[in-house]
This record gives C-alpha cells, sequence and structure tokens, in this order.
C-alpha cells in the first residue's frame, strides 16, 4: 500500500517527484503479484505554457501590426487561436525546455470473460499547484475572442484607424494581465499534501487488491498516468499504443476529498462525443450494489483523463469529488478512496 509520506506534496509533470511516485505506485501494485510496465513518453512540464504562449503570440502579433508587418503578425495571431485546440496544444510537448519526459504506470488484471467490454481505470500521477484555478472558462473564452480580434486588425491592414488601434490595446492588455496572472499561479508553492490526485492513486491500489482475491468478469486495466494535469497526454499515449482498450469503458479517479463522491458524465462538445447513458446507468447500477448513494452531477474540473478518452471516442467517466464538509481534512479520505474501488470493482464483475 502507498503511505502518504512515500508521496511528495508537490509532483509537478515530468519532475523527479512524479517519477517517484510513479516507482512507488509500481512498487505497491507489484506487492500484490500484478505485472507491471512502466511506459515513458513526452509531455509538457506545466499546464501553463499553453496560455502563456497563446499570450505571449497575441502580443507580438499587435506589436507586428503596430510595425506595420501584418504578414507576421496574421501568422502569429493563427498561431494563437490554434494553440487553443487540444489537438495542437499537445504538441508544446516537443518544444526544449517546456517539454519533457514522463511515465505511466500500466498492469492488466485479466478478467474471466475474455468478450466482456474492459474497465480501464486511471489516476494521473502528477499534481499541479494552481491546477484547479488555472484559467476559467470566461478567462480562456476572452483570450480566444482577443485572438481573433488581432487577427482582424492583421488582415485589415490599417492599425492607424482608430478603432484597429483600440482593438490592439485591448489585445496587448489583457495578454499582459494574463501572463502576470499565469506567471503568479506557477510561482505557487505547494506546502501541504494536496488530494490531486493521491486519493486516485490509492483507489488503484484498493482495486488491485479486490481483483487480485478474486478475479473480475472483465479485464481491468490500471493505469497512473503521468503528467495528467498538462494536458493529458499520459492516458492518450496509453489508449493510442493499446487499441484494445479503446473499446473500454474508461474510468477516472480524480480528487476524491473528504465529503461527497459524485460520478461525473461529460457532454458531448463536437467534435468530441459525451458519456454515454450505458456507461452512466453502469456505473450507478455498481455504486447502487455496495450501498452507495453515488451522486451523477457533472463538475468541472480545468484537467480530466476522461476527457482526453473521449476526444479518441472512447466512452469515459469521472469519480470525483463533490460537496466537501465545513472542516473537512487536507489529506485522502481513506472511506472515500474504499468507495470508488468497491464501486469500480462492482462494475468490473458485473454483466451489463
Amino acid at each position: 500500500m502507498i503511505a502518504l509520506p512515500d508521496l511528495d506534496p508537490a509532483r509537478p509533470p515530468c519532475s523527479h517527484a512524479e517519477r517517484a511516485g510513479a516507482e512507488s505506485l509500481a512498487a505497491s501494485l507489484s506487492g500484490l503479484g500484478l505485472q507491471v510496465h512502466i511506459d515513458t513518453l513526452r509531455a509538457a512540464t506545466s499546464p501553463t505554457w499553453g496560455p502563456l504562449l497563446r499570450a505571449l503570440m497575441r502580443i507580438w502579433a499587435v506589436a507586428l501590426i503596430a510595425a506595420y508587418r501584418p504578414i507576421p503578425a496574421i501568422v502569429l495571431a493563427s498561431l494563437s487561436i490554434l494553440a487553443g485546440l487540444p489537438s495542437v496544444a499537445a504538441l508544446i510537448r516537443f518544444v526544449p525546455l517546456v517539454g519533457h519526459t514522463t511515465q505511466n504506470v500500466v498492469a492488466k488484471i485479466e478478467g474471466t470473460d475474455a468478450d466482456a467490454r474492459p474497465v480501464v481505470v486511471t489516476a494521473h500521477i502528477d499534481t499541479h499547484g494552481p491546477a484547479g484555478a488555472l484559467m476559467g472558462k470566461v478567462r480562456f473564452s476572452l483570450g480566444a475572442l482577443l485572438g481573433w480580434a488581432a487577427l482582424a486588425t492583421a488582415i485589415a491592414g490599417r492599425p492607424g484607424l482608430p478603432v484597429w488601434r483600440f482593438t490592439t490595446v485591448i489585445v496587448a492588455i489583457e495578454a499582459l494581465v494574463t501572463i502576470v496572472w499565469l506567471a503568479r499561479r506557477e510561482l505557487t508553492v505547494i506546502g501541504t499534501m494536496p488530494d490531486d490526485n493521491t486519493s486516485g492513486l490509492l483507489t488503484l491500489v484498493s482495486i488491485a487488491t479486490m481483483a487480485s482475491a478474486q478475479r473480475p468478469l472483465r479485464d481491468v486495466w490500471l493505469v497512473g498516468s503521468g503528467a495528467g494535469t498538462s494536458g493529458g497526454q499520459g492516458l492518450t499515449a496509453f489508449l493510442r499504443a493499446h487499441t484494445e482498450a479503446r473499446q473500454a469503458w474508461v474510468v477516472e479517479i480524480d480528487a476524491l476529498g473528504a465529503g461527497e463522491v459524485v460520478a461525473s458524465p461529460f457532454p458531448a462538445r463536437f467534435p468530441r462525443p459525451g458519456t454515454p447513458p450505458p456507461l452512466i446507468r453502469a456505473v450507478v447500477a455498481a455504486a447502487r450494489q455496495t450501498g452507495d448513494p453515488l451522486t451523477v452531477r457533472r463538475v468541472r474540473r480545468p484537467h480530466s483523463d476522461a476527457r482526453a478518452a473521449l476526444r479518441l471516442r472512447t466512452s469515459a467517466i469521472a469519480l470525483t469529488g463533490g460537496l466537501h464538509p465545513p472542516a473537512a481534512q487536507s489529506v485522502p479520505d481513506a472511506g472515500n478512496v474504499e468507495r470508488a474501488a468497491r464501486v469500480v470493482d462492482n462494475l468490473a464483475r458485473s454483466t451489463v
């Protein structure tokens, strides 16, 4: 079992602390008799780099507009817009200094029915201090809108007109504010153990313990994903490498907290599908079999392995924390860990 002192309170993506967390998880799963693989991949070292580079491109675009250089301004403004797409933003991992290697910890438990749909249980290993409040939806949308405004100004090619001059000033001010905001968040120091995502790692070990004692009906993949907070590249790489898991049900365990546990489905966002109703019903039925009053409610989170799975059209849902009691403890609640583990264990044994 992973003990809390074995995990550093801060485990940034691609860091030595994240690697140590992966090794601790691998050792715990190996101790239960599972064959564990550690797969190396490349990912961004922080969720900050994407929005930071987009803001920098907007500033350079308006600077080039003011210098009457429309062609490079159009290129930079266009890149700032395209970089907001997850598939394009993921390419930042190949940029030196802001991209580095991370690792997935993968173990598979064979089920008794080879024809049953498998279950992939994922929990990200890394932590990131400002990951819970990095870029709000309004701020992200405003940046995208002003990227289009910078592009329109560059295409117009007449920055001396009052309307375009006003537009470039607004774009520059917003980009500067965003850079300062991101720098402040990036420099936040984690002083206490956050539940992002220690409870998920403990749940993986608990599921492995139950499944090792009695084989489930379905194949169960346990994935401790790397760099989950900086774009979900760990789970994306896993699904691309293991095509047989693309037809699985993905259940993400993330920050269960010390209060309510919620099954959080995802709405459809073109071209990405949402969480399919059969998966929601199967998770609820598995919870009811344990007597767990699991709530189904969408919980907005800035990073999600389940969302990364849906981009690849793999069915996914998240188990995460909901409402917190007034005196919630700052460390993962062992009760919530066991609740989530039993729900997933029942799902792996269901015939739905």
